[in-house]
């Protein structure tokens, strides 16, 4: 090859590599952009939540403030709520009282039914005797204004639906930005592999006599090459997906001489040697490529 077509070869890989290189770090600006956009628009969805509490722990309050004892409290879900009451290992559930939505459908605004759940218990203490109390006290409750429950639950549920939809979406576009973005930024690093590998070689690095960590090639079915420290793809067949390579490997061996193990290193070339199994013996060592 003359020496002036070899200078510009290198000058186009260098240049090819310093333009994927930028691109690479202009993707990862847009991606910390979107990032910060994203934690906004979480701590909106933060904020929206906890106004919908707010307004959902003022609606049940309204009905069932009266079946609570001194101590009670109320820890409101947006499908359920529990009554807690102070026992001697802390606050505990004594029932719990879920929204539902009796026609499955999914829909904010549908809750059609109040649902109770509690525990069931042979003991008659004072804990226990009011906590039945309580228990029909809310029963009754529901008896009585289920339907106004329901109504008031499903409008602010439908309200507060508004403000979480655009907000949600906003959000899940551009989670789906970066997701493109990653994909992108693997793609360029892919590109950047190959053409490094088919120019100077891929080498890897290891810990000082740790040649086990090395890479292992399967060459065939039934043969592969281990202890790779460079390879380098020397011409690809007109599909592309077969290549002839050459491989450096290094091991230990005993040198009767000397009579101490040394290194041993050596090039052999392999033709033929399917792309895909390259690929992945890169992708799996990709933590000790020398970059």
């Amino acid at each position: 090859m003359p020496p002036n077509l070899f200078l510009l070869i290198l000058r186009y890989q260098f240049k090819t590599i310093k333009v994927m290189t930028t691109k690479i770090q202009i993707i990862r600006e847009i991606i910390l952009k979107n990032d910060s956009e994203i934690d906004k628009l979480k701590e909106v969805e933060k904020e929206i939540k906890s106004n919908r509490a707010d307004e959902l722990n003022q609606l049940f309050e309204k009905y069932f403030f009266d079946c609570l004892e001194t101590g009670d409290s109320l820890r409101v879900g947006s499908e359920s709520f529990d009554i807690r009451r102070p026992a001697e290992r802390g606050d505990h559930s004594i029932m719990t009282i879920y929204v539902k939505d009796s026609t499955y459908s999914y829909e904010t605004g549908n809750a059609d039914k109040l649902a109770v759940s509690f525990y069931t218990t042979s003991h008659t203490d004072e804990y226990e005797l009011r906590r039945m109390v309580t228990i029909g006290k809310v029963g009754q409750i529901i008896l009585d204004f289920e339907d106004d429950i329901l109504a008031g639950y499903n409008q602010i549920m439908v309200e507060y639906d508004k403000q979480l939809k655009p907000n949600r979406k906003a959000k899940w576009d551009l989670d789906k930005k970066n997701r493109d973005l990653y994909f992108e930024i693997e793609s360029i690093q892919k590109a950047e592999l190959m053409n490094k590998l088919e120019s100077d070689g891929i080498e890897f690095a290891i810990e000082e006599d740790k040649y086990y960590r090395l890479p292992e090639l399967d060459i065939r079915f039934d043969w592969s090459v281990r202890g790779v420290k460079k390879i380098k793809v020397l011409k690809k067949t007109p599909s592309g997906k077969s290549a002839d390579i050459e491989l450096q490997v290094t091991y230990k061996a005993y040198n009767s001489e000397e009579g101490k193990y040394e290194q041993v290193i050596k090039t052999d070339t392999y033709e033929k040697v399917r792309m895909d199994k390259i690929e992945r013996m890169l992708s799996y060592n990709k933590s000790i490529i020398v970059s």
